[in-house]
């Protein structure tokens, strides 16, 4: 099964806001995403001395129907004493974290781990090892790249033998 990821999700990162000095108390930004040169969406950053507000509202992509308009304060807790480095407070969990995704089909900002996001390249992962485990079912047989079946015996024994915690099974596979 492919999760959603972090790409497609809409983010708000402190890297990118800290970058253009956009944490200073007082400020509002505007920030904004697009897709192919069209926005996307938008979404108001209320800056206050040790909390965030996000002011946005959430509508139907087809028709422009407003369906939730949110405001929602985010809690900014700065690193160890001496430290210079500011934490979103994920709002479900109360995770520290530097960015705040909201994915496809999601109304709320949160943690990476709340909407149990994988990365582009987890994903690819999967997907490749999912199209040698349908191979292997279809045909019946196994990849030529996958387990030791595909060694030869002597290859098998000395790439066994050469780790320490399989020494005594190595002895006994091996003439």
């Amino acid at each position: 099964m492919v999760r959603a990821t972090v790409e497609e999700s809409l983010s708000l990162d402190l890297d990118y806001m800290e970058q253009r000095d956009l944490l200073r108390p007082g400020y509002v930004v505007i920030m904004s995403w697009s897709q192919g040169g069209q926005p996307v969406a938008n979404i108001g950053v209320l800056v206050l001395v040790n909390q965030v507000r996000l002011q946005y509202r959430n509508s139907n992509r087809y028709t422009g129907q407003v369906l939730d308009t949110v405001d929602e304060p985010v809690l900014l807790e700065r690193g160890a004493p001496g430290g210079y480095r500011t934490y979103f407070l994920c709002p479900r969990c109360g995770r520290r974290v530097r960015q705040l995704h909201m994915p496809p089909g999601e109304t709320r900002f949160r943690c990476r781990t709340c909407y149990n996001l994988a990365y582009q390249s987890q994903n690819e992962h999967r997907t490749l090892l999912m199209r040698l485990l349908t191979r292997r079912h279809e045909t019946g047989r196994r990849h030529p790249r996958l387990g030791p079946s595909a060694m030869s015996k002597e290859m098998f024994c000395n790439t066994w033998w050469h780790m320490p915690c399989y020494e005594h099974e190595a002895t006994s596979v091996c003439p």
